[in-house]
């Protein structure tokens, strides 16, 4: 999904955005409302592959730190 792609598809069939956008001035509000969502949803998404990320280092660190233990049988 490329940065605009969630509020191209939200708003595309947006009739009373269409519309919305008809007043005067009401586009370079749109303009500025989707340069701010975009960079949220990138911001999110960041967050998101930053806690992914983290939460698989530590499963790598545990199979990693379980594996290395000798398992005998009593």
């Amino acid at each position: 999904m490329d940065e605009n792609q969630l509020f191209t598809t939200m708003f595309k069939d947006d009739i009373e955005g269409q519309k919305l956008i008809l007043v005067p001035g009401a586009d370079e509000l749109m303009a500025q409302f989707e340069q701010k969502f975009t960079a949220t949803v990138r911001l999110m998404f960041e967050f998101g592959l930053k806690v992914y990320f983290s939460i698989n280092k530590t499963k790598r660190q545990r199979l990693f730190h379980f594996s290395g233990k000798r398992i005998t049988r009593s």
